[in-house]
């Protein structure tokens, strides 16, 4: 529609050449080649409407999360020609440069051409949020594949983050200790909201029947990486307000070395091959099967686990936020509220105490 728009104005202008025809000529023009970029921008963000096969959303911490934890069931959906769309909340930068945080995201291009069995080539666009600069790969020779950096940081595993990025973490803003985050290239800043609005607008972008993210059913302190739980918990809560029905998948964390070995076979070649492809642009993982054989690595490689059954149940969104919630008495200074009992929220004290209903120290009749 835009290059008719273009093409129709050039022969507006042959055809008139008063001025004033010519100054509304140009307006159209420019309008038009407007309409264009922003079309074109927004042509890689409505992928889901050439995925015949389904769309999955895989939403994630770091830049390994979904090899590690997510896979074979990756690989499987690249495999049967489902898009897949892979955001990565942080950048995965442990207090490191952007030398290493680049790396790790060619490493996640580099894994993704792996599995689609095509050459490692990618275009870069923009995901379209307004405020927020977030950079969508699309890849070439397969343009069911993208993968999106929001680049927040890396938060440590404890949730206490790191000295290069103000010791900003998800953790601390997900429990209000924080009232905002910054992306580690310096583009915008995000507050709570902000991040749940961002993953919101991505999927229902992309309309996805799967959605797969990390544990937002464990709990900070239980063995996983405080990233990987707060990055499901956004997941959890911009799920909350897509109405499509789908599947909306917790997989486990480094939890489930302690699990039996699930991935055998042609399985977990392929799980192996494409860590591989990653792991020369980040080297603090290990580079060969034999020396990741000796750490955690080769245990996270031949297991994967959901937090809810393998065959999750499809979804619909939660009605109960729609009810009207009244109570005797509620806690308005810490904000826990009568209607955070239906805010669609598993989690609450001690890890995210302002997610559940307290009273004014009452008892029995409250």
């Amino acid at each position: 529609m835009s290059c008719m728009c273009i093409i129709l104005s050039v022969i507006l202008t042959i055809m008139n050449t008063s001025p004033k025809k010519t100054f509304i000529t140009i307006i159209l023009t420019l309008g038009c080649l407007t309409l264009f970029i922003i079309f074109s921008s927004l042509s890689t963000a409505h992928a889901a409407t050439s995925c015949p096969n389904g769309t999955t959303l895989n939403i994630v911490a770091h830049e390994d999360d979904d090899l590690l934890f997510l896979s074979p069931d990756l690989f499987h959906n690249i495999q049967a020609g489902k898009c897949i769309v892979t955001v990565f909340v942080t950048s995965g930068d442990a207090n490191g440069s952007s030398f290493y945080w680049l790396g790790r995201e060619n490493g996640s291009k580099a894994a993704y051409a792996q599995m689609a069995g095509v050459s490692n080539s990618w275009t870069q666009n923009d995901a379209g949020l307004t405020g927020h600069p977030i950079p969508i790969f699309n890849l070439d020779n397969n343009s069911t594949v993208s993968l999106i950096f929001m680049r927040l940081p890396d938060g440590n595993v404890n949730g206490s983050g790191f000295p290069n990025n103000n010791n900003e973490s998800l953790q601390k803003i997900w429990q209000s200790g924080i009232t905002t985050i910054h992306p580690v290239d310096g583009s915008s800043s995000y507050t709570k909201q902000d991040i749940i609005n961002s993953l919101t607008f991505i999927i229902n972008i992309y309309q996805p029947d799967k959605i797969n993210t990390q544990d937002f059913v464990g709990s900070y302190n239980d063995g996983d990486h405080s990233d990987h739980h707060t990055t499901a918990y956004f997941a959890q809560a911009a799920n909350q307000s897509y109405p499509k029905l789908h599947t909306f998948t917790a997989y486990l964390g480094y939890p489930i070395s302690s699990l039996p070995i699930n991935v055998l076979g042609n399985d977990a070649i392929a799980k192996q091959n494409a860590f591989l492809a990653y792991a020369p642009y980040d080297l603090s993982v290990c580079q060969t099967l034999s020396y990741c054989q000796l750490v955690d690595y080769g245990q996270w490689l031949v297991r994967q686990y959901t937090n809810g059954g393998p065959t999750p149940t499809p979804i619909s969104p939660n009605i109960a936020s729609q009810a009207v919630v009244t109570a005797s008495t509620q806690s308005t200074q810490d904000n826990q509220l009568a209607v955070k009992t239906v805010d669609g929220f598993i989690d609450g004290y001690p890890g995210d105490y302002t997610h559940e209903w307290a009273t004014l120290g009452k008892k029995s009749g409250a």
